[in-house]
């Protein structure tokens, strides 16, 4: 059974540069799992414990990391396996002591090898995204760090909007509407998603969106043939414990 929740285990940082220029232009019209936490359904898991606090609250999911060096990762109860998507979501970080706190999407979640990709913002109104892949981040980034400066984030306590387009192995990101950076990176087809905090933050989202496009007319005729062929083993299988 797919778990909701996980703590990543960081080894070693790199440096990969991105490419800055937009790769996705289709449309992403058919819904595949819209949450607004209007009301609790069970897309996002409850969680109370010593370092973690997440709930539906006031038409918002409210997230709480009180552990104040390890990341934490709580994932949506959709078992994702679109290769195309565009996910969104608007996200602000609360009032907090600590300078450290960052909170951001994770998508192309790979459970069992620790692997997926991170992007995130922090309080200085800086972005980043990672790569992790068995336990060890590649910074998709220039900068020390990994964090970019930029001026369509918005301050503390301020929802920022979170999109990630993806298609083929191109990925296009923006904040607030306005695109950011892109790279392309086949490493993962697809992979669970959810939101990823740091350590020592707290966050509030007010919606979960995943959209993606119309299966093609081969995408059909494939599923089609995967459902006659499954058909065609199950009736064979009846017909051997008739003759056993």
């Amino acid at each position: 059974m797919h778990r909701h929740i996980w703590t990543f285990a960081i080894a070693i940082l790199l440096v990969t540069p991105l490419v800055g220029q937009q790769r996705i232009y289709g449309s992403f019209d058919v819904p595949a799992f819209v949450e607004d936490f209007n009301e609790t359904k069970g897309s996002f898991p409850t969680i109370t414990t010593i370092e973690n606090y997440y709930t539906v609250d006031d038409s918002t999911y409210f997230m709480n990391r009180s552990n104040p060096t390890q990341p934490f990762a709580v994932m949506a109860n959709y078992p994702n396996e679109l290769r195309s998507f565009h996910l969104s979501t608007s996200i602000k970080l609360g009032p907090s002591e600590t300078k450290e706190q960052m909170v951001g999407l994770i998508f192309m979640s790979q459970r069992d090898s620790n692997s997926a990709y991170v992007f995130e913002f922090n309080r200085n109104k800086r972005y980043r995204i990672r790569r992790i892949r068995n336990g060890k981040v590649t910074m998709m980034g220039e900068s020390v760090g990994g964090w970019v400066k930029s001026n369509a984030l918005l301050g503390v306590d301020e929802y920022n909007k979170l999109e990630v387009k993806t298609a083929n192995g191109d990925y296009d990101f923006y904040i607030n509407g306005s695109f950011v950076t892109s790279f392309y990176d086949n490493t993962f087809d697809y992979g669970n998603m959810g939101f990823f905090l740091g350590p020592a933050t707290k966050a509030r989202a007010e919606y979960f969106y995943v959209y993606t496009t119309e299966p093609s007319m081969a995408e059909v005729e494939k599923t089609e043939n995967e459902l006659r062929i499954e058909q065609l083993e199950q009736e064979n299988q009846r017909l051997k414990d008739e003759l056993a």
